[in-house]
Parts: structure tokens; sequence; C-alpha cells
């Protein structure tokens, strides 16, 4: 009888040790698993706080821009305040950091000035009815704003004739738009950048640029200023001049 009891005993000890050891064996797997779940949760914040901080993080861009303008023929003189030139054209190409084509933005200008001469429409491409239709300076100048957006960008123009004649038609036509004069703030000379890196005693053309840079294939020949711009940006930035004479 007694041998039955303490045969009971060590059964009943054995059964809580098992049931110790089973217990102590679902704490470890669900430690285990709430571990895998921190873990999966750590990463997860740690990709969100990355994308948040990317987003917060302004990339730099470059845009490439070029006008085309028109003589004032059809005003008086002393009219627009001095100004004897209108902008009809604003196009602009903006790139990434690898120079890849974000987006373009090209847009007519309509002027006060609507008076064309004979070989205009030859010249340009646009004729009259296409300026009255356009909207004029400031609303231009507004979408391109919005087409920069909040870009972290450096505008680029080759020599300051372009930037003179933006900044020189805001004071007449848009002189209260404070959005318009800081963006000029962010205007860059590429030729006298060029200039200045290369100590050239006197100013360099887009065309002799293109030569110092080899290149003057047609491919590149062909395509619009910005689009010059954009090839000669690209390797001043590489450094990648090649010897030279004016």
């Amino acid at each position: 009888w007694m041998t039955c009891v303490s045969l009971g005993i060590i059964l009943s000890i054995s059964r809580k040790e098992e049931q110790v050891k089973e217990q102590l064996a679902n704490q470890e797997k669900k430690q285990e698993e709430f571990k895998r779940i921190l873990e999966k949760q750590q990463e997860l914040n740690y990709s969100q706080n990355l994308k948040k901080i990317a987003k917060k993080q302004k990339v730099k861009k470059y845009v490439c821009l070029t006008l085309t303008t028109k003589d004032k023929i059809g005003l008086r003189q002393n009219s627009l305040k001095g100004l004897s030139k209108e902008i009809i054209k604003i196009r602009a190409i903006k790139f990434d950091i690898n120079f890849n084509i974000e987006s373009v933005f090209s847009s007519l200008v309509r002027p006060v000035d609507l008076t064309v001469e004979s070989d205009f429409e030859k010249k340009y491409g646009i004729t009259q009815t296409d300026l009255k239709n356009a909207k004029v300076f400031v609303q231009v100048m507004k979408q391109f704003l919005r087409w920069i957006k909040n870009d972290d960008v450096e505008i680029y123009c080759w020599s300051l004739v372009d930037y003179q004649q933006l900044y020189d038609e805001t004071c007449v036509k848009a002189s209260d738009s404070i959005q318009f004069f800081d963006l000029y703030k962010k205007f860059i000379d590429l030729q006298l950048s060029l200039c200045n890196t290369i100590e050239a005693n006197k100013n360099i053309t887009l065309d002799d640029a293109l030569k110092l840079f080899h290149l003057k294939d047609k491919y590149i020949v062909s395509k619009p200023c910005n689009m010059k711009i954009a090839y000669i940006l690209k390797k001043m930035l590489h450094q990648e001049f090649y010897k030279f004479e004016m």
C-alpha cells in the first residue's frame, strides 16, 4: 500500500514537472513570438522614419531656362518704363541630380505691345494671334512658380541677359510680387561661372562652350538652348575640361 502511495506521489510530481516545463516552453514561444513582432514593428517604424526624413530633405534639382523676346515697336519709346523688349515665351527644363529630365515648362506670354514685324512669324514660328491668346506675364510667372513647386532648385541661364529681362519686366509689370524676386535669387549665370572657372579674359559664347566640352556633334547642336546649357552644366560639375583655344 505504501509503495502505491509513493508511486502515486512520484507520478504526481513528474506530471507537475512536465506541466512546469510545458508552461516554460509556452512562455519561451510567446516571448520569441513577441520578440519577432517587436522587431517587425521596429523595422516598420525605421522604414517609416526614413521615408519621413526623405520627404523633409530636399534633393537639389537643376533648371535650365531660356527666353524669347520681341522688340517694342508699336508703343512710345517712354512707355513701359523704358523696357525695349518684352518676353513672349518662357521655356525651362527641370533635371534631377543625375540630369534626367523631370519635366518641361513652356508658355507663350502676351506682351503689352502686340505689334509685330512682317517677318515675325517666320522668325519665331509664333503668330500675332498666338500672342493675343496667350496669358499675361504675371499669370505665366505664377504658373512657373507652381511648376518649380518647393523644390530646392538652381536656375541656370546663359549670360545675365535673360535674368535681367525677367527682373526688369517684373519691376514694370509685377513690382509687388515678392515671390518672383525671391525666385530670381536662385538664378546662376552659367556663362560667367565658366569664364571664372577657366579664367577666360573675355565672354565665352554658347557655341564656344560646346567646343570646349567636345559637344559639337549634330545631335547636341540640333537641341534647344536649354539642353545645350544642361550638357555644359553637367560637364562643368564633373570637371570634364579639355584643351580649348578661343
